[in-house]
């Protein structure tokens, strides 16, 4: 039997994507970034933890994933 985790979608991507940076550093760098940004959009969506994620978990968007990085 396969067991699989519900997972979410950012445009048509499969969670974050480290290349969505535009910083070369943080494109090569950057994947703890975005793994924390999954984690915390994972934890509000299906986990019930919302205070993890400031913005509407049902507008999910690269350039807002970019911007909780800055936070």
């Amino acid at each position: 039997m396969k067991k699989e985790l519900t997972y979410f979608n950012i445009e048509g991507e499969y969670g974050g994507n480290q290349n969505w940076f535009y910083d070369p550093m943080m494109r090569l760098g950057g994947c703890a970034a975005i793994a924390t940004c999954d984690l915390c959009i994972y934890l509000n969506l299906y986990k019930g933890n919302k205070h993890l994620y400031p913005f509407n978990i049902d507008y999910l968007q690269k350039r807002i994933i970019l911007s909780f990085q800055k936070l």
